[in-house]
This record gives structure tokens, C-alpha cells and sequence, in this order.
């Protein structure tokens, strides 16, 4: 935990001036509230009993002036703690999410994404809690106290000591009671969880749970996930509940201690009237902070595990395969030298070897698992190779800005995905640079122009998550237009007939024939069909290439 801490810290580098002047201030609001018992003490010891009523009302103004002032300084250093605070915050989650950004591939599709999606928003937002809450409440309320001891001590040490003693022992059964605390937390936690994957699960099996019958599965799976939230959440809340009685009753519990010694200390002349309300007033002022305090740990508990799990999350991510930084205008000439690439600890790639030459057409052919969609991922930079290496226009992909490179390729997935907005937002995405002449020109190159178009708001027309409202070849037809709107130097299209008719695809292929310069155009496909389009033929079997040859009938045209 002390690591995790250490590491927190960072994101407050930049604004300890800040965060020091806020803490700053809290200390100069406890200036303002220690002189309140002395004020008191003196009012009922001294004022009262000569009738002067000038001192009286003098005093009374100097205590209403004292938490007026108070008050003002206290909100001036909420405000800049919780900047503080709150910078630190967002910057964490920046930090977070570029994380996950350039995690490895492996890392995504290995990895629960209801979990990532608890550490981004919810962890971080208890992390949010927790800083506000230690540093605008708990750390203001330490120095308040400590000030405020310091005071008490001055009008009867004897009452002090009682005050701490009591304190002290209450507080080493706070020290179990709070242990009893996380433990609940961490069983919500762990409940809340597993019914945030159970959501995104459902979400994501509709079409298999109606196809399948399988309603009354994900009815008992729900209720018993919120079977066990609901008992979780329960317990927690009670534990919270158990925790602030427990506080408030140790705050009676000591004020009444300090009137039974300081009344008994009154009666026997050894302590003034004055003296015993006014200890009382000082330990009153000690209430708001002490309930503060209180209610700070627990969220401050809840932080630190999230804390906890946030960063051990994080150190399961292993660096970005590629982090070069050479930028180049790509050609298209692609280079597999002695690749082999294992997942796990099964290959999918063996000692394959292959070239792409610029303004060609490939085929890549085989069974479902000979190894395609693995030499598209690693020419994609979405893997980096156990052994072998992989070059384009003559130069190691160690050595590029991959980023910059598959700019440049644009590729038609074999299961396009789309989100929730306009056609042109979907289209233009991480192309919003492009103009509308551009967008129009590769619309009508996949053939998408003829059904945009006549849509009632055209390019302007809001898609479903997924565009599930459009038939699969308007979806194909729209990868395939979001893949040529930035004018790639290479396009991969990924089973390109699964849901187009071949003619489509062969009209496609004629037509980037036709384009100056020609781009480079590797197909992964099962239809033989497709074959007389290419130049090239890569057949590949159980990760291994067993025939690469040119297309003869492509050669005699």
C-alpha cells in the first residue's frame, strides 16, 4: 500500500504550492477557533461577575467574528484542496485510459472488460473520494484537534489527559471495528462486480439467449448475482452504520467523562465554572471535526482498496509491443521474415516467411485456424512476433511509429463495428480531418452511395450501436467505405464475401485497379472465387505457408 501511495503521489507533483496553501489555510482556520475557550472562559469567570456589560458584548463579537472568519477560510480552503484534488484526479484516469490505450492486444482479449470498466469509472472516482476526503477533510481536522488539544491543556491538563485516555481506549476497539469494515467492503466489492459483468454479458447475448431459449438461465444467474449484492450491500451499510454510532457514542462517551471529572474538580474549588464550560465549549468545537474525521475514514478505507486493486491492475499490463518513433510515407512493401508467434503456449505462427509488393493484390487462403487473421495481426502491429521480424519498406516495425503507419492501411474487419452516431462520425473516425467530397467519392466506391443517399437524413443518419438496424452488406459496404475514405496506401479486406455477393467484390477490386497509385490490397477469403482478382497466392496451413505462388491467370491478362 505504501508503494501504491508513493506512486499516487506523483499526480500531485505539480501542484504541491497549491495543495500547501490549502493545507496551509486549514491550519489558519484552527488560529481562528482556539481562542473561542479562552473567550468563554473569560466572559463567565470574569465579565459576568463584574457586570460589564461592554466586555461582554466585546467578547461576544470577538467569538461571532473569530467563526465568521473561520468559516471564510475553511471554504477558501476547500476550494483550492479540492482543485487540487480533482486535477489530480482526472490526470490519474488520463493516465489510466493511456494505459489501456497502448496495452498490448493480448492484454484486451484476455482481460474482463466489466473489470476494466470498474477500474476506469468506479475506482477511480472512490481513489477521487478518497483524496478529497483525506486532504479537505481528514488532515484539516487533525491539525484542529491537535490545536484545540494544545488549548484544553492550557485551561486543565488533568481534564485533557482524561479527554485523550478515553479517546485512546476507544480508539483500539476502533482499530478492530475498522478491520471488520473492510472486509465488508471488499465482499461488496467483489458482489458488484460480478453482477457488472453479468450486465455486460447479458447486453452482449441477447440474440444467443433468444435464439437459444435461454430467458430463464440469465433470470437465475441475475437474481443470483443480486441476491448477493443485495446481502452485501446490506452488511456494508450496516458496518458503516455500526462504525458512526460507534464514533458518535465515543464522543458523548468523552464529553460526558469531562463532566463528571471537571464537575466533580468545580465542586471542590480546584476548577472555576468558567474553566469547566469553557473546556466543554472547546471540546464542542472538537465535535464537528472529530465527525468528519469519522465519516472520512471509511471513505478513505474504501479508497485505499481501490487504490489497491487500481494499481495491481495496472501492473498486469506489459509495455507497448512497438515504441519507435520513425514516421514514413508508406509504399506497401511488406516483409514477414522467419516469423513464428505463439499464443500462450501454442503456435500460431511457424518460420513464415512472406512478401508483399507495392500495388499488388494478395490472396491469403486456408482453413479456418491455418494462421490468416495471425499475419494480418502482426503485419497490423497488433502483435509483436516471438521470433522473426517484420519490415516494411525495408524497415523493422521496432524502429516505426506503428500509430503513424496503420493510418495509412485502411482495414475492412471481417465482423465491422460500428457505434452509436451519424454515418459521417463513423465514418470519419480518426479521419474527421476528411471533406465531404472525400467521404462522398469512397460512399460511391463501395457501393454504400446508392442506400445513403436515400436515407432521410443521408450521411447524417443516426446508426444503432453495432448498426444493427442495416443489413450485413450495407454494414460490409460501410467498413468498406470507412476503409477507403482516408485513400490508404494498403487495404486488407478480411472474408469480403461473408456478407457482400463476389460480383460486389469483384467490382471493387476493378475499380482500385483503376486508381493512381494503385494500393496495395491483401484478402484474407475463403472463396476460390475471389482467386482470379489477385496476383499473388499465399495458401497457409496450421500456421505454416505450404504454397506461394502469382496467378497465372492474373499473369496472362
Amino acid at each position: 500500500m505504501t508503494t501504491d501511495l508513493r506512486r499516487h503521489r506523483a499526480f500531485y507533483r505539480s501542484s504541491w504550492g497549491r495543495l500547501t496553501l490549502g493545507v496551509g489555510l486549514a491550519a489558519l482556520q484552527t488560529v481562528f477557533l482556539l481562542p473561542m475557550p479562552v473567550l468563554i472562559r473569560h466572559v463567565i469567570d470574569d465579565a459576568i461577575p463584574n457586570k460589564d456589560r461592554g466586555e461582554i458584548v466585546a467578547l461576544a463579537s470577538a467569538v461571532v467574528g473569530l467563526t465568521i472568519m473561520s468559516a471564510l477560510v475553511t471554504m477558501l480552503a476547500h476550494r483550492i484542496t479540492l482543485g487540487v484534488t480533482m486535477r489530480a484526479t482526472r490526470d490519474l484516469r488520463r493516465h489510466v485510459i493511456d494505459r489501456l490505450n497502448d496495452a498490448p492486444r493480448q492484454f484486451h482479449v484476455t482481460a474482463d472488460q466489466g473489470i476494466l470498466h470498474e477500474n476506469v469509472v468506479r475506482e477511480t472516482d472512490r481513489i477521487d473520494l478518497m483524496t478529497s476526503s483525506l486532504l479537505a477533510g481528514l488532515v484539516p481536522s487533525i491539525i484542529l484537534v491537535l490545536g484545540m488539544l494544545g488549548v484544553l491543556t492550557s485551561i486543565d491538563w488533568l481534564l485533557t489527559v482524561v479527554t485523550i485516555v478515553t479517546g485512546l481506549l476507544f480508539g483500539f476497539a476502533n482499530k478492530a471495528l475498522l478491520r471488520y469494515l473492510g472486509s465488508r467492503y471488499e465482499r461488496y466489492h467483489a458482489a458488484a462486480e460480478t453482477f457488472s459483468r453479468g450486465v455486460l454479458h447479458l447486453l452482449r447475448v441477447q440474440d444467443l439467449m433468444r435464439i437459444q431459449g435461454a430467458t430463464k438461465t440469465e433470470n437465475r444467474r441475475t437474481d443470483r448475482e443480486l441476491d448477493a449484492l443485495e446481502s452485501t450491500a446490506i452488511s456494508r451499510l450496516l458496518s458503516i452504520t455500526t462504525y458512526e454510532v460507534a464514533q458518535q457514542s465515543l464522543i458523548s462517551i468523552v464529553g460526558a467523562s469531562i463532566l463528571l471529572v471537571g464537575g466533580l474538580r468545580t465542586a471542590s474549588g480546584v476548577m472555576s465554572v468558567g474553566g469547566l464550560i469553557s473546556f466543554y465549549a472547546g471540546f464542542a468545537l472538537l465535535r464537528g471535526p472529530l465527525s468528519s474525521a469519522s465519516g472520512a475514514i471509511t471513505v478513505v478505507l474504501e479508497g485505499r482498496q481501490a487504490m489497491r486493486r487500481l494499481y495491481a491492475r495496472l501492473d498486469e499490463i506489459d509495455p507497448p509491443y512497438y515504441t519507435g518513433t520513425r514516421q514514413i510515407t508508406l509504399r506497401g512493401a511488406f516483409e514477414l521474415d522467419d516469423v513464428t508467434l505463439i499464443y500462450g503456449d501454442k503456435p500460431a505462427l511457424e518460420h513464415v516467411s512472406l512478401q508483399l509488393q507495392p500495388g499488388c493484390t494478395t490472396a491469403i487462403v486456408g482453413a479456418n485456424g491455418s494462421g490468416k487473421s495471425s499475419v494480418l495481426s502482426v503485419l497490423l502491429g497488433l502483435y509483436d512476433t516471438s521470433a522473426g521480424a517484420v519490415r516494411v519498406d525495408g524497415i523493422d516495425y521496432h524502429d516505426l511509429d506503428v500509430t503513424h503507419l496503420v493510418r495509412q492501411i485502411g482495414v475492412v474487419p471481417q465482423v465491422p463495428f460500428f457505434f452509436p452516431g451519424t454515418i459521417r462520425e463513423n465514418l470519419l473516425y480518426g479521419s474527421e480531418d476528411t471533406d465531404a467530397e472525400a467521404l462522398q467519392r469512397a460512399l460511391e466506391l463501395s457501393n454504400a452511395w446508392d442506400f445513403v443517399q436515400h436515407l432521410d437524413d443521408g450521411v447524417d443518419a443516426r446508426l444503432s450501436d453495432d448498426a444493427l438496424t442495416l443489413s450485413g452488406g450495407q454494414r460490409q459496404r460501410l467498413a468498406i467505405a470507412r476503409a477507403l475514405v482516408r485513400e490508404p496506401s494498403v487495404l486488407v479486406l478480411d472474408e469480403p464475401t461473408n456478407h457482400l455477393d463476389r460480383d460486389t467484390v469483384d467490382h471493387l477490386l476493378g475499380v482500385l485497379r483503376t486508381l493512381d497509385p494503385r494500393p496495395t490490397v491483401l484478402i484474407v477469403t475463403h472463396d476460390a472465387g475471389l482467386l482470379k482478382n489477385v496476383d499473388e497466392i499465399i495458401r497457409m496451413d496450421q500456421g505454416r505457408i505450404v504454397e506461394q505462388r502469382d496467378n497465372p491467370a492474373r499473369t496472362a491478362r
